[in-house]
């Protein structure tokens, strides 16, 4: 099984986009406070926040890649 898409949901996009940059060593492109997208090989992690207020409860979305 290969993972397409992991989504995490949080209320600091931007804090949380630039761990994952770092800890992926991929390039900053992004500041968006909404969304950002961040490419590693063949998968996609999306950090998103909706609007709502997050508890400590982690949401994480898996998407199988079907290629």
């Amino acid at each position: 099984m290969k993972i397409g898409e992991v989504c995490l949901e949080t209320n600091d996009v931007v804090t949380l986009s630039d761990f994952y940059r770092w800890l992926l060593n991929v390039p900053s492109e992004s500041n968006d406070e909404i969304h950002q997208t961040i490419i590693c090989e063949e998968t996609m992690l999306t950090i998103y926040n909706d609007g709502t207020q997050k508890d400590n409860d982690n949401r994480i979305y898996l998407r199988q890649n079907n290629q």
